[in-house]
């Protein structure tokens, strides 16, 4: 086997002759540089420490030693590989394979056209132009930084931070898979079937038609027309949903003050006034009894319980009261439920029963929501009479306040 042991082959240089029974010929017209381009044939070993400006074929045999790579022309492997360098250029490897190149602390990959093969294992690789195609297993432990490039009709397994390019035709049905145990980062994704079995996805864009399967969390601006499933984690930060498919796996977590927006919805009403879906909770709160002016009132209950269920701006409560000491002398005003879980937007009226009132005339009672508060008032009714708020004088020192309610208000 011939072998062309060099430190440096210069731009501007020439080797125009063919291997001689392992000896290369006119060598000095190379070293001389006295041609115009810098063509290296070789079925041999090329070892050395710099080439530059060259278009290099090597058809058997491997490349070692190289510490730094420049070329302004086409770097031709065949089925060899590139062994432990920097590699700056434009390279087209029809068969071969990027093993062992760049890989964390020692050197890196940087393109600006296009790179080409059937693998690129353990390196960092940073493209600034053209496009990494035919790629058919992209297996890394460090980082690829796309910059505003793409990925075309490949299988990607690894850690990847795209900071500004896309996932576009990626692993698109019938074609690829997108599959990481780490983070994904970029900002679109776009008709492709991911799974991400660890880490998360974040800060994308647009996640197009495809299937979303994840056991962590998903993050972005965007979801579309898409069947996602999420088995572990949370949806975050998600500000727009819009699925033709399924949504399925853990909770949804909308951003502060965001919800779910119901503009797509056919035969809404025609004085609708919003279809943003923005809050839901349930809880408990505790009612109290007491007057306007609450004075020497003493209360002891028995039951002291309430919960509520708030869906949009619309309240729920549930409660009940039953005292075992009702006392006062100086108390006066109207009678209250204190301890609402929110304050009232609008007064609303609900029928309820009470024990404990005495007013002549009167046989119904009303709690109504007192605006801009925390509190029920009691309005009584009777046949031929006119609504009266019930107070310190229908609720007289010594009886039993006892009632049992469901009431709805809006805040």
């Amino acid at each position: 086997m011939a072998t062309l042991s060099l430190t440096n082959i210069v731009a501007n240089s020439d080797i125009d002759s063919s291997v001689v029974n392992g000896i290369f010929a006119e060598v000095e017209n190379f070293l001389n540089g006295t041609t115009s381009n810098a063509d290296i044939t070789l079925t041999g070993t090329v070892t050395g420490l710099v080439l530059t400006d060259s278009v290099a074929t090597l058809t058997l045999g491997a490349w070692t030693g190289i510490t730094n790579l420049t070329m302004s022309g086409t770097l031709d492997l065949g089925t060899n590989t590139i062994v432990d360098g920097t590699m700056v250029g434009n390279w087209a490897f029809s068969a071969g394979n990027f093993t062992g190149v760049g890989t964390i602390g020692s050197g890196a990959i940087t393109s600006t056209g296009a790179v080409e093969g059937t693998s690129i294992t353990d390196g960092t690789a940073t493209l600034t132009g053209g496009a990494l195609t035919g790629i058919t297993n992209l297996t890394m432990s460090g980082t690829l930084d796309l910059g505003t490039n793409t990925i075309a009709d490949g299988t990607m397994v690894g850690d990847w931070a795209f900071s500004a390019g896309n996932f576009t035709g990626v692993g698109t049905i019938g074609s690829g898979a997108i599959t990481s145990t780490g983070a994904v980062q970029g900002t679109s994704i776009t008709d492709g079937t991911a799974t991400l079995t660890g880490g998360n996805w974040t800060a994308v864009g647009t996640i197009g038609s495809g299937a979303i399967t994840s056991t962590g969390a998903v993050e972005g601006a965007s979801i579309t027309d898409g069947t996602a499933t999420l088995t572990g984690g949370a949806w975050t930060g998600i500000t727009t949903l819009v699925a033709s498919g399924d949504i399925s796996g853990e909770n949804f977590v909308p951003e502060a003050d965001k919800g779910m927006d119901f503009t797509n919805q056919s035969g809404t009403g025609a004085g609708v006034a919003s279809e943003l879906f923005n809050h839901y909770e349930e809880g408990t709160w505790t009612p109290t009894v007491t007057f306007g002016t609450p004075g020497d009132l003493s209360v002891a209950y028995t039951t002291q319980i309430g919960s509520y269920t708030r869906i949009g701006d619309v309240v729920e409560l549930h409660f009940e009261i039953l005292t075992s000491t009702f006392t006062h002398t100086t108390a006066s005003g109207e009678i209250k439920i204190t301890g609402l879980p929110f304050p009232a937007a609008i007064d609303s009226a609900n029928s309820i029963g009470i024990r404990g009132w005495t007013k002549a005339n009167y046989t119904q009672t009303d709690f109504q929501a007192e605006i801009s508060t925390s509190s029920l008032f009691i309005i009584a009714f009777g046949s031929g009479q006119n609504p009266s708020q019930l107070g310190v004088t229908e609720f007289g020192t010594g009886i039993t306040f006892n009632t049992k309610a469901s009431i709805t208000y809006r805040v």
